[in-house]
């Protein structure tokens, strides 16, 4: 008994392109992104049309220079060179280290969690501080919000100012101040 063929790899799948593209591409300095992949196998779905043949995929497709080779072998001129472009623009922006790549990411990105942590807490200390009324914040109303609906989250805004007002024992302040 003969075992079933493990099942081909799927050229769309993102893990699996991504790891052949950067194997084939290494020697060239380029990175792989969903974007460049995306591009990449819309340019080989073009070149199949142009050819007459059934868009097969392997791991072949995923270097640029077979890319290139598919290209020159269009015959006609016009097309060649609009193809050769979008060909150029795909290897032009997979240059670029993508952000998550970068070798400052990790640092600006643990700053700004920092940041966004402490921001809570720097809040709530300055309002104490300046004993405010902590903002409310927006609320986003949805399609089917009624007037009694609208009516209750006011008073609960109303009720929640005058329990600080209290609390605080300061003066409320009037429509005209508040403006």
């Amino acid at each position: 008994m003969t075992e079933p063929l493990p099942p081909k790899p799927d050229f769309r799948d993102v893990a699996t392109f991504k790891q052949w593209f950067e194997e084939k591409n290494r020697h060239i300095g380029v990175y792989f992104s969903e974007s460049i992949m995306n591009q990449l196998i819309e340019l080989l779905d073009d070149i199949s049309e142009l050819e007459g043949n059934p868009p097969i995929y392997d791991s072949r497709h995923a270097s640029l220079e077979f890319v290139e080779e598919l290209i020159a072998k269009i015959q006609n001129p016009y097309t060649r060179q609009f193809l050769n472009e979008r060909y150029m623009k795909i290897v032009s922006q997979s240059r670029k280290v993508p952000t998550d790549r970068a070798q400052s990411y990790g640092v600006f990105r643990a700053m700004l969690l920092s940041l966004s942590e402490q921001t809570i807490d720097l809040e709530q200390k300055a309002r104490d501080e300046l004993q405010t009324i902590a903002n409310p914040g927006f609320i986003v109303p949805h399609d089917a919000i009624t007037p009694e609906e609208i009516k209750k989250i006011e008073d609960e805004r109303k009720a929640k100012k005058a329990d600080w007002y209290k609390a605080t024992k300061k003066k409320p302040k009037t429509d005209e101040e508040e403006l």
